[in-house]
């Protein structure tokens, strides 16, 4: 017995959605590890100030807000360690993470 099912062929992939995996690569954060401020570039000039929440590894928010006009989150007040930085946008969330240690 022979398949006789057509074969479909298919040359290209369209991606459809709200949001390109872009997005969470066009996001920088920098340097880290960081001692006193933690930088964010996103890559795109519409989003001048960003909301955001600092996570520890507990999952608890230790900082949330809007970030100023330099894109800087200061984080100089936290303890060493691991922090989880979470972008909200209105389609989903994108999530960072680094270190911050002491001098």
């Amino acid at each position: 017995m022979y398949n006789t099912q057509p074969f479909i062929a298919c040359d290209s992939v369209i991606n459809v959605g709200i949001n390109s995996l872009d997005d969470e690569n066009d996001l920088k954060i920098f340097p880290n590890p960081c001692t006193s401020s933690l930088n964010i570039d996103w890559g795109k000039q519409y989003h001048s100030h960003i909301n955001y929440n600092v996570k520890n590894l507990f999952g608890q928010t230790v900082l949330s807000g809007i970030s100023d006009s330099q894109n800087q989150i200061n984080v100089s007040a936290f303890s060493n360690g691991i922090y989880f930085l979470e972008i909200a946008l209105k389609e989903k969330s994108i999530t960072k993470k680094f270190l911050k240690t002491g001098f």
